[in-house]
């Protein structure tokens, strides 16, 4: 029996609401702070924690919005360490004060930082003259408290050059983890950085350095680089998904089919990536427990559906004569997600 192994970790992503202090040139989600201060309700989450943890999930990651400005972010963080789960926080690093160092240091596993590059780039992106100062002021924060970091770093067409700067500032401040996610054109980046795309060139230039800086840093900070290899995926396509299922459905879990999970701030489930065509959703966590739909969502064929999406992208993609050997699978499937009629 192959078994999908789509992404590395079994996460579930939580979005408890899209309040953020900043709007974010890049912002996938289009958080700031107009966006109604509506979240999810900490029992419904607390519900589907408990549910994603009986279904194989082991991680918990808030994201947002602005997590830190989330007023149950702590209860819930608790509550999934009580659990026994890693817990992560994807932070923009501008609103981290002490009393919330305290709060999270015994209940948050690694924080994730946004950095865009340099400081005139990161303001810049960030919409906020003080951006990058005040992301300095938080890893400096964290350090003193001894809560382990990593950066997350979103590669655009201006920024590319700069990725030796970024793992250097990332290292030298002692970031565990240096991830680097190309630009997607969704949400408030569709329009307002629609000319920064990193073309399959600067994907393939990008590795090229990525791969230098791994054996820099070996040892000391890990580099993860969300792109995928097209010959890699030809000869494995179990890896996106893409392979023949050939399991029983006694002889897996949700999360051994989805390793990533996703909820966003209106109650829908969804794989992989925030922003997916609700077509694929799995449930609305308001009127419906994550616990029921397993082996609802296999008896009905929703999986079967989602996966030939991933198989029909990767006929799409090896089918083709590509000297440029990477693409941003996630993007791509996310907006094949859109065009695809199999659900129509």
């Amino acid at each position: 029996m192959v078994l999908p192994k789509f992404q590395s970790q079994k996460t579930l992503q939580i979005h408890p609401s899209v309040f953020c202090n900043l709007s974010c040139l890049h912002c996938y989600s289009s958080s700031g702070p107009n966006q109604r201060r509506s979240s999810l309700d900490l029992e419904t989450l607390k519900t589907a924690i408990s549910d994603a943890k009986a279904l194989g999930y082991k991680v918990v990651s808030i994201s947002g919005g602005e997590p830190l400005i989330y007023e149950d972010l702590f209860k819930l963080l608790s509550f999934a360490k009580s659990l026994n789960m890693t817990t992560t926080i994807t932070t923009n690093g501008t609103i981290m004060d002490n009393q919330k160092i305290v709060q999270i240091k015994n209940f948050v596993d690694v924080v994730a930082i946004s950095l865009d590059g340099p400081p005139v780039i990161h303001n810049r992106i960030r919409g906020s003259s003080t951006a990058f100062r005040d992301l300095v002021r938080t890893i400096n924060s964290l350090k003193k408290a001894g809560i382990k970091f990593g950066i997350i770093h979103t590669l655009t067409l201006e920024n590319w050059e700069n990725i030796l700067w970024t793992a250097k500032f990332a290292s030298t401040n002692g970031a565990s983890l240096l991830q680097v996610h190309p630009l997607e054109m969704t949400g408030r980046a569709t329009i307002k950085m629609n000319s920064e795309y990193p073309d399959n060139d600067i994907l393939s230039r990008v590795y090229l350095l990525l791969l230098a800086l791994k054996s820099k840093y070996r040892g000391s900070m890990m580099i993860q680089y969300d792109v995928v290899n097209i010959k890699d995926i030809t000869k494995n396509p179990d890896l996106v998904c893409a392979s023949d299922m050939d399991f029983k459905i006694e002889q897996v879990t949700l999360a051994d089919l989805l390793n990533f999970l996703v909820i966003q701030e209106n109650g829908s489930v969804i794989p992989i990536s925030y922003g997916f065509s609700e077509k694929y959703q799995l449930c609305n966590i308001k009127n419906k427990r994550l616990s029921n739909i397993w082996p609802e969502y296999i008896q009905n064929n929703h999986y079967e559906k989602f996966r030939k999406l991933c198989k029909d992208l990767f006929n799409d993609i090896t089918s083709k004569p590509n000297d440029l050997p990477f693409v941003n699978w996630y993007e791509l499937l996310l907006k094949k997600s859109y065009d695809y009629k199999d659900l129509d």
